[in-house]
């Protein structure tokens, strides 16, 4: 085998096996904390009734639909589910269908709300870490070797928003590796272009159809093709991702015809979100926007029934409109927290919402980043601050500062923390200077 070849082989291989070693060390440490018993009895099923019950719908045979049971919050369920003779079901796109999509496979073959069905999700987001973990040591290494991959790899092991969500019913693990296989087929050079095309449109798909939030990895990947490409290459990268991207959102896009009568592949809660992290009394609850929520609010719920997920998207958009228009001091200085808040926790309240670890986790890592941005400022690193800058927007706006919404970019803040130990190699000729 040759030396090129051996160089190739070397950082795949330990990328490999630091993955296993992370699906182990995530799977003990969950095992050992019960985690899949209080998925079934306490609060992760209740975190993730949203897409849990929406998935209990799927396999039940009413669609991707909310249920609306005697007027009841579907919050106030537990983890039951009500009679088909006592429900309504509406046609929902308040979240992206994937995850849903996946759980009621899982409900399939393990049963709803079932331990066995709470351990297999868990399985799945230990397997997503630790392919994360991979791509992670091999973005790494690719802009500073080995010690950069390394120690990117142990931030990222030791990092509390990595652990936090871990055992939690939600699309945050799967969103998380879609977005960061998108980055790494952006950073890593490609053999054909057509290939490199097909995995961009791919991989931004998977991660819109997971959270449409990942609309803002849009324009920096247009950015990053016509900067990076030239002439024909550009085409073939921009046109094949833009189709193979186009044919996995049409199932998407056409469903929400049928249903909404509109074709938004898009379609989600962003003005309801807009509204529950802006009404007058977002800050009595510290930004955390629950009051408002029709999942929480009864009064809500009854006007998301009676006006359907569209109509009641639209009264949303007008409240917040109305809202901002007549108090744009407010917005500011509560976008201005929820802004710091994504970087460095709730201090507000006293960082009191989750462990003090955990928040000091936060204040701790964007520190790091940002001096491992500086430390590696040579290294064309550009695309980490682009999806620094851009990603966070829509929470700046919309809902408090928890760390779930920035959890999909932990391990990039990670990779650019470790760029803290990045070191420049110095060619021959200057050590024989020296």
């Amino acid at each position: 085998m040759s030396a090129v070849n051996r160089h190739r082989v070397g950082p795949v291989s330990t990328a490999v096996v630091l993955g296993l070693l992370t699906v182990a060390i995530k799977w003990a440490v969950c095992v050992q904390g019960s985690y899949p018993e209080d998925l079934v009895r306490v609060a992760p099923w209740g975190f993730g009734y949203e897409e849990g019950h929406i998935a209990a719908n799927v396999i039940a045979g009413h669609g991707f639909s909310i249920t609306s049971a005697a007027g009841n919050l579907p919050a106030a369920w537990g983890s039951t589910l009500p009679t088909t003779s006592s429900a309504n079901f509406l046609p929902t796109a308040w979240v992206s269908p994937l995850y849903p999509l996946l759980l009621s496979e899982i409900f399939r073959y393990c049963g709803i709300f079932t331990p066995a069905a709470a351990s297999v999700v868990i399985a799945i987001n230990c397997v997503a870490q630790g392919i994360i973990v991979s791509l992670l040591y091999l973005l790494g290494f690719h802009l500073g070797q080995r010690r950069v991959g390394f120690a990117a790899v142990g931030l990222f092991l030791v990092d509390p928003n990595a652990w936090q969500f871990l055992g939690w019913v939600w699309h945050t693990q799967l969103y998380s590796l879609f977005l960061l296989c998108h980055i790494y087929v952006l950073l890593r050079p490609a053999r054909s272009p057509v290939w490199q095309g097909c995995l961009l449109g791919i991989t931004l798909a998977l991660a819109l159809l997971t959270d449409g939030a990942a609309i803002m990895l849009v324009p920096i990947t247009v950015f990053y093709v016509i900067r990076k490409k030239i002439g024909g290459k550009r085409i073939l990268v921009g046109g094949t991702a833009l189709l193979s991207g186009a044919l996995l959102m049409t199932p998407w896009a056409w469903r929400n015809y049928e249903a909404f009568g509109a074709f938004n592949p898009l379609r989600g809660s962003v003005s309801t979100n807009l509204w529950v992290g802006n009404h007058p009394e977002n800050r009595d609850e510290s930004y955390h926007g629950l009051s408002q929520s029709p999942w929480h609010n009864q009064e809500e719920f009854q006007t998301f029934v009676s006006l359907g997920e569209k109509g009641y998207s639209q009264l949303c958009r007008e409240r917040v409109i109305t809202r901002v228009s007549s108090h744009p001091g407010r917005f500011l200085v509560d976008s201005l927290k929820r802004t710091t808040g994504f970087w460095f926790g709730e201090w507000w309240n006293g960082f009191a919402h989750i462990h003090w670890v955990y928040s000091a986790g936060l204040g701790i890592f964007t520190l790091l980043a940002i001096a491992g941005v500086y430390r590696g400022r040579k290294l064309h690193i550009e695309l980490l601050l682009a999806v620094f800058l851009l990603f966070p927007l829509p929470y700046y706006l919309t809902v408090h500062g928890h760390g779930r919404y920035r959890a999909p970019i932990e391990p990039l803040i990670c990779l650019a923390a470790a760029l803290v130990f990045y070191r420049e190699d110095k060619s021959p000729s200057q050590s024989q200077q020296k």
